[in-house]
């Protein structure tokens, strides 16, 4: 089931732009403003939790199935802390949807993991986190590269270097086997309202 929907969010592009720090030119991050652009395509998917082990943000090793198979709502994105520009505006449209949701947040697990675990340690994790306020079931992840590439292919996100990651969210709601996915750039609201659908919705 595919749905694409663009341009919903009135003026969403010059917010996203006005977020983003102006970029010098040898920025390897550089063409990511070219993909700042409001609107996503949804679509939903099978995925299968993966039988790897990643890396807590606290130092603790933690089964993937175990995080992930899990009667909760669960979002996973993949993200690096020296991402300038897709990476800061996805978690913090994560940031305000987990405040949308109120106390219902707190149900929520959301699984951030690195896609550059030679620079992402669990110390640079947490200090990221902090700044997204993030906490209690919203945890990040890193990983030896072996296990995080196959963690990126579980959910067929690897596009082989970290420049040219796409903005992507996935979604599994509560009671729900199917994982939403959400390619693009979505508002809070629209990411709670998908972390709150219901069975057969």
């Amino acid at each position: 089931m595919h749905h694409r929907l663009r341009n919903r969010f009135p003026g969403l592009a010059a917010l996203l732009l006005a977020a983003v720090p102006c970029l010098a030119a040898d920025d390897p991050h550089a063409h990511h403003r070219q993909m700042i652009q409001p609107g996503y395509t949804r679509s939903v998917q099978d995925y299968r939790a993966p039988d790897l082990k990643l890396i807590r943000d606290d130092g603790v090793s933690v089964a993937v199935p175990s995080l992930l198979n899990t009667a909760r709502p669960v979002v996973v994105r993949f993200i690096y802390t020296s991402c300038t520009a897709i990476c800061p505006l996805l978690t913090a449209t994560i940031a305000q949807a987990r405040k949308n949701l109120g106390p219902d947040a707190e149900r929520v697990r959301i699984v951030s993991v690195t896609i550059d675990p030679d620079y992402d340690t669990p110390a640079r994790l947490r200090d990221y986190a902090r700044q997204f306020q993030a906490g209690g079931e919203w945890r990040f992840f890193t990983g030896d590269r072996a296990t995080i590439v196959a963690m990126q292919k579980a959910f067929n996100s690897y596009r082989g270097d970290k420049n040219d990651h796409a903005p992507l969210t996935l979604v599994r709601p509560a009671g729900q086997s199917r994982w939403v996915r959400l390619e693009g750039f979505t508002s809070a609201e629209v990411l709670a309202t998908e972390i709150k659908r219901k069975p057969g919705v």
